[in-house]
């Protein structure tokens, strides 16, 4: 809900300071989407979404440079660390389970991009633009559980609580390439199709890998509308 608040307040800040600008060609409107992007280690893809401002304005008359900003969700991660311990003493024997799952990344990211149309009048624009996010949240999970035999034959279970900063096996940021291609469809709202390659490690600690493989790569697929 916080990460909401803070999009469309965006998007209202953004909406009044461009106002003055609208004569000089300055346009302004919001976008979401579909990413799929791939999950190397499962072999498989993750599903993630995408929502966002964008604010550009003329370089010539067939090419823009515009400034995005907003907030992207990766999912479909579905890591897991599980680590098992047995200690064994003159009065039980204890043994423990602890298990971490990830499953979702939470960013904030802000785009800037070079937009150009074969012709003035094309409904087709070609699109080229780095990107730097940076992690505000992830999902996923983080318990332990254990198993008591008493000398007795008495066994039972309990919850446990164990310390882990699961953040610190996360890459705070993430920056890298986007080539997209849009087609108007009517005055005010296209179709946008992007692929996305992310440089850095995603998932850079070494609890659910030590292979650096979790750079994003994805295809998105949304739409953009023109507020004016």
């Amino acid at each position: 809900m916080k990460f909401i608040m803070i999009f469309f307040s965006v998007i209202l800040f953004t909406l009044l300071a461009a106002l003055p600008l609208q004569s000089q060609g300055f346009q302004f409107g919001i976008g979401s989407g579909l990413i799929i992007h791939s999950q190397p280690e499962e072999s498989r893809f993750g599903a993630g979404l995408r929502g966002l401002c964008w604010a550009n304005w003329p370089l010539t008359p067939r090419s823009r440079i515009q400034f995005s900003a907003g907030y992207r969700r990766l999912a479909g991660f579905q890591r897991l660390n599980i680590e098992t311990q047995e200690i064994t003493s003159s009065n039980e024997v204890r043994r423990t389970t602890v298990s971490t799952s990830l499953t979702a990344l939470h960013h904030v990211e802000g785009e800037l991009a070079w937009l150009f149309q074969p012709k003035p009048e094309s409904r087709w624009t070609y699109e080229f633009g780095g990107y730097y996010a940076y992690l505000v949240g992830w999902q996923g999970s983080h318990y332990g559980l254990a198993a008591i035999t008493e000398s007795d034959g008495r066994a039972y279970g309990e919850e446990i609580t164990t310390e882990l900063d699961i953040e610190k096996e996360l890459r705070p940021y993430d920056f890298g390439l986007r080539l997209g291609v849009s087609y108007r469809l009517l005055d005010g709202l296209s179709a946008q199709l992007s692929l996305h390659k992310g440089l850095p490690d995603l998932v850079s600690g070494n609890l659910f890998t030590d292979a650096s493989q979790d750079h994003l790569t994805g295809i998105s697929l949304g739409f953009y509308a023109r507020l004016f």
